[in-house]
């Protein structure tokens, strides 16, 4: 198998397939959309791991985008996040001082985020080559009863996405490729790629569209806004018809990945949502006077076709496969 995430294909056949057993005490199981688990107790969970696409050079920025990238997931299953347990794991020979240094920074960002820290484990072991860190995110559910997505939405039902894509991609490669990129862009032209740091946060648009009574959100992470798409349709069991250009993208972000034959479409974009409602332009409405980027930039079909609208051109989404800047590191 290639490095990377596994394909939609591959996970069914493999993974999703094996599991037989589901808990009366779970609303959710394992399966394509997922966002999160989400229990009968009113606990909502996600894991992201970091150290396994960037350079051990960006661990900490790596570290950051998992941490909120778990964060996103709970808060697309309709969850408040709260505790989050670490565990990690670093090869032999490594200094202390390198795991202190690295524990004090997961802290740090914990501390920024507000999210307790309950514990972990830590190992060190010659199975990897570098440090790897899974950082598991718990919630509160914020609603009395659990509603399936693919009950909830309907025909026609709009796609709004929040922010721009392609952001935490753009950081992730412009900090792997700086050297290079300083040749070709102004350093003040690269701070502005790198600031979109600051953008990983989904929890204030994720309460203001849950106070608008909208149930279903999908977070953007790794394979970017078209595999962002397809695993919406799958949580919906609807189509998708979407106008490409209604994609909010930041010039950086198409500048950066430009010179690499990277896909901006097909780039992780932690940060970024999409979220499902009846009424597009009051949720687009609210989340601009918060200060939060929103587009409608489609809507839900009663097929189970994945569109792309561009002038004249309609065109289908393929099947996901790994994202562009997995591609780019792994060649």
């Amino acid at each position: 198998m290639k490095a990377g995430k596994l394909s939609e294909s591959v996970l069914k056949r493999s993974v999703l397939k094996t599991i037989k057993y589901k808990s009366d005490d779970m609303y959710t199981f394992a399966n394509v959309g997922n966002d999160a688990a989400v229990s009968k107790d009113g606990t909502v969970m996600s894991s992201c791991v970091a150290g396994l696409m960037l350079s051990e050079d960006n661990l900490y920025f790596d570290c950051k985008r998992a941490i909120y990238a778990a964060m996103a997931n709970v808060c697309a299953e309709g969850g408040v996040p709260a505790t989050m347990n670490v565990d990690v794991i670093i090869p032999e020979k490594r200094l202390e001082s390198e795991l202190k240094e690295l524990t004090r920074y997961i802290a740090k960002i914990a501390l920024e985020a507000n999210i307790h820290i309950t514990g972990g484990n830590t190992e060190v072991t010659r199975a990897v080559k570098s440090p790897v860190v899974t950082f598991t995110v718990l919630g509160h559910y914020i609603y009395d009863t659990y509603i399936d997505a693919s009950e909830w939405v309907k025909e026609d039902y709009d796609i709004v996405l929040t922010k721009q894509i392609g952001m935490s991609g753009t950081v992730a490669l412009a900090k792997e490729k700086y050297n290079e990129l300083k040749e070709k862009f102004q350093v003040s032209y690269l701070k502005k790629a790198l600031d979109m740091e600051k953008y990983l946060d989904v929890r204030s648009e994720a309460a203001v569209a849950e106070s608008l009574g909208v149930r279903v959100m999908h977070d953007l992470s790794r394979g970017g806004i078209y595999l962002g798409l397809w695993q919406l349709a799958a949580k919906t069991q609807k189509g998708v018809e979407v106008m490409m250009d209604d994609i909010d993208i930041r010039q950086e972000t198409i500048e950066i990945c430009e010179p690499y034959g990277i896909n901006p479409y097909k780039l992780m974009s932690n940060g970024a949502m999409l979220m499902v409602t009846e009424d597009g332009e009051t949720l687009v409405r609210e989340l601009r006077h918060q200060g939060t980027d929103t587009r409608i930039i489609g809507r839900l079909t009663n097929d189970n076709d994945k569109v792309i609208l561009k002038n004249e051109d309609r065109r289908y989404i393929e099947p996901p496969k790994r994202d562009e800047l997995e591609i780019f590191l792994t060649k």
